[in-house]
């Protein structure tokens, strides 16, 4: 499986580590690639046979070609969490019109070569971002668009970890991700635009139980243009950062937690992401 990140999220990587309507770890899940902002370095000039790659998928959105177009995507594909990745053909046959709704399609048949850009490693990306191709345009890493349907989906599973984690935290814009290390089952939240929440359980426990630890008023900082970010959270002399490593750059696991106290790590454990743990 090749590895194109992003999400993201994440700028992707409001992604990696966070998504949009428009808006990222390939082992387990696929990273998105974000629609951030980029230097102008990060773009080079199409190849005559990159463009001759998209003309070919252009012309499959074009005729509708779904079958094909199935089989042209690398799976898992990333959603806007708390969607599930979708893993494979089947799975994406079934939901190919939440993904794909006429406005998408409309937007890639009538494409040209000329709204595709490279950028960088990050693979070539259709307008703002929209959608991502791997390096040589032959396959789609990432779709960074909810449609109608999928925003309905989206928004009855963000009410239902609502309703199923512990009342001290059933408040929160959105929830970026969870993860299992050794110790702690964490869950990093937004709260509000650019506000996050980290709340955290002893390994074992459910989120539907009171938390060990709850802490607000973090921000996220982005490292490089790879898709990996930080979240941090102060608590008197401790510092606690929740590393979002994208699979595949180094990393062999999604998430680092790390805690400091007046400068000195005292603890830090990787873990798994999970797409469910209530």
């Amino acid at each position: 499986m090749n590895i194109q990140s992003t999400l993201i999220l994440c700028l992707m990587l409001i992604g990696a580590c966070t998504f949009s309507n428009k808006k990222a770890n390939k082992k387990e899940q696929q990273t998105s690639v974000s629609t951030g902002e980029y230097d102008a370095d990060d773009f080079r000039t199409l190849s005559p046979k990159q463009e001759k790659e998209i003309k070919k998928f252009i012309l499959l959105f074009k005729k509708n070609e779904t079958e094909e177009i199935v089989k042209r995507i690398s799976y898992p594909l990333v959603r806007d969490f708390p969607i599930p990745a979708i893993q494979n053909e089947v799975e994406m046959n079934t939901y190919f019109d939440e993904v794909f709704d006429e406005s998408l399609k409309t937007e890639i048949a009538k494409s040209t070569p000329s709204d595709w850009s490279q950028v960088g490693w990050r693979g070539i990306m259709l307008n703002q971002g929209v959608v991502w191709l791997s390096d040589d345009a032959t396959t789609i890493t990432g779709i960074n668009y909810r449609s109608k349907k999928s925003d309905e989906r989206y928004s009855k599973l963000i009410e239902a970890q609502k309703a199923a984690v512990h009342t001290s935290i059933a408040e929160f814009k959105r929830p970026i991700f969870s993860s299992i290390t050794a110790s702690y089952m964490i869950r990093i939240d937004e709260t509000t635009e650019g506000v996050f929440r980290y709340v955290s359980w002893k390994a074992g426990q459910k989120q539907s139980e009171k938390p060990e630890l709850v802490l607000n008023k973090g921000s996220v900082e982005y490292s490089g243009s790879g898709g990996n970010c930080v979240y941090i959270f102060r608590s008197g002399k401790y510092i606690y950062r929740v590393f979002r490593n994208i699979m595949g750059e180094g990393y062999d696991k999604a998430v680092t937690l790390s805690v400091e106290k007046e400068g000195m790590v005292i603890l830090k454990e990787d873990g798994d992401l999970l797409s469910e743990s209530f």
